[in-house]
């Protein structure tokens, strides 16, 4: 093989393992009581959203339901009582 050819190869190779990608995983609550639903909005209330967040770094062998429960509780606070429904998705 060309040396030429050779050195272009590795160094495309080497280019395509320094490129990947970070995702940041969400879990997101719907909270009911009756027929009412429970948004978030921001201080100007022009944003809506669901309690949850991103699970850390460090939580990837604590289960959802775990994570999920701290959210709820770092949004909503420790006197909040839910109990949890289906998986939506």
């Amino acid at each position: 093989m060309n040396n030429g050819i050779k050195k272009q190869i590795i160094t495309i190779n080497q280019s395509i393992k320094k490129a990947y990608a970070t995702y940041h995983v969400g879990l997101k609550i719907l909270l009911k009581r009756e027929d009412e639903f429970l948004f978030l909005t921001n201080n100007i209330g022009k944003r809506f959203d669901f309690p949850g967040g991103r699970i850390n770094d460090i939580e990837y062998d604590i289960p959802l339901i775990k994570i999920i429960e701290r959210e709820v509780r770092e949004e909503l606070g420790e006197k909040v009582r839910y109990k949890l429904g289906k998986i939506a998705f």
